[in-house]
């Protein structure tokens, strides 16, 4: 596939697709928080230009998922491109597209569900009632043996615990755990991801109070605007987003690819 690290992007270049996704609230955040990560050392973001520059296609890795987001004018190549990457790969297409990508991708498709983008705007966060504490590289063992044993198919790169990320622990067990997958400084904005739960745990509400402890965390560093995305299927985790305050934003078509 022609896609370009963020790294390779000149100057212009970049303030080119910043430009073109200026309309989109979401996506030009999550093109800024990929500068934010090359000052950190993480160049893990991929770029195609499309359409004569009138589109563009913005990716991310993470570990062994490469995620493709399509904004602007897309043509069938582009399109075919992302569907040949290697790995398992997952592509947020356009609602009103949907039949074009689904032909395109072809026996490679798993599934596809529709993905509801929600926003929020700190502050506003009540009290947490359940105890945690905030994440770091410290905790790495400990919250990869938590993905590993009970969300395996779930992203987990060691580099998110430098970011905002919380756990709720009983018995020194980690049994909860909401965490942050991209962040701005300067637009004091981050994208978060999985208020995940131990399946022993669930049934109490462990999921939206780390959430409500990583929105507390997020609100005290500073940060004022709060994205997340799921399927809309996953009534749980939807029930939750909304009582936490969250509305949604955009909604878009996840196409889930086999490796």
């Amino acid at each position: 596939m022609n896609c370009r690290k963020l790294s390779d992007l000149g100057p212009a270049e970049y303030q080119a697709v910043a430009d073109l996704l200026g309309p989109d609230q979401v996506l030009s955040f999550y093109w800024a928080s990929g500068e934010a990560d090359l000052k950190r050392g993480i160049d893990n973001r991929l770029v195609r230009r499309c359409g004569a520059g009138r589109g563009v296609i913005i990716g991310a890795s993470f570990g062994d998922l490469t995620v493709f987001s399509p904004y602007g004018m897309v043509v069938d190549a582009d399109v075919a491109a992302c569907a040949q990457f290697a790995g398992a790969v997952e592509i947020h297409a356009p609602l009103d597209d949907q039949q074009r990508y689904r032909d395109l991708i072809g026996q490679r498709l798993i599934q596809a569900r529709e993905m509801l983008v929600y926003g929020m705007e700190l502050p506003g966060v009540t009290g947490v009632s359940a105890d945690y504490r905030r994440l770091t590289p410290a905790d790495l063992d400990v919250v990869a043996a938590f993905y590993h044993a009970y969300y395996p198919e779930t992203a987990f790169d060691p580099y998110m615990l430098e970011m905002p990320f919380v756990g709720i622990f009983e018995n020194d067990a980690l049994v909860a755990s909401a965490g942050t997958l991209a962040l701005s400084e300067a637009l004091q904005a981050v994208l978060i991801w999985h208020f995940l739960t131990a399946p022993a745990a669930r049934g109490r509400g462990l999921a939206k109070e780390s959430g409500r402890a990583l929105l507390r965390t997020l609100g005290q560093a500073g940060y004022h605007s709060v994205y997340l995305a799921t399927t809309s299927e996953n009534a749980p985790a939807n029930s939750s987003y909304r009582q936490l305050g969250f509305s949604v934003l955009d909604r878009r078509i996840q196409f889930d690819l086999r490796p």
